[in-house]
């Protein structure tokens, strides 16, 4: 049981499954507090991680798929090139992903399942990581015709 003064908190769990709260107002403190009765428990649905994407890149060309995790409503996939920071790719009910890259190194994705709509989703609490090598490729034209007679 967590006692706060805020009006939101942030719980530590650990893995996916129900979660039942139940909220009650108080005032005073010591002897003299006096607390509202809990509201009826709210059910929090927290979901599966996800199983490890299949990543595909072909040059610069990025693909991820995975496997649908029962009664999951969407999924967030975030991205870091190199050493950047994590970025919020997308969020979507789709089971693959695909984007170019530019330049060169490794990139990694991390995919977690959610449930609920988007004011109100849900996340799995640990996510899925994969990384990958990646190279853009530059081609280089030549053209080798002759652009006259040589002079003599």
């Amino acid at each position: 049981m967590t006692t706060t003064s805020d009006t939101a908190i942030s719980d530590p769990i650990t893995d996916s499954g129900t979660i039942l709260y139940r909220i009650s107002a108080c005032v005073g403190a010591g002897n003299d507090k006096v607390c509202s009765d809990e509201s009826p428990a709210v059910p929090v649905e927290i979901p599966a991680v996800p199983g490890v994407p299949l990543l595909s890149i072909n040059k610069s060309a990025v693909n991820l798929s995975w496997a649908a995790v029962i009664g999951v409503s969407s999924y967030q996939l975030e991205r870091k090139v190199n050493s950047e920071d994590w970025l919020l790719r997308t969020t979507t009910g789709d089971t693959s992903f695909s984007e170019m890259l530019s330049g060169s190194g490794t990139v990694s994705y991390r995919l977690k399942a959610c449930v609920g709509a988007t004011e109100s989703m849900v996340c799995s609490i640990q996510s899925v990581e994969v990384s990958a090598e990646f190279a853009e490729v530059t081609v280089i034209t030549i053209h080798t015709e002759l652009l006259g007679t040589p002079l003599s």
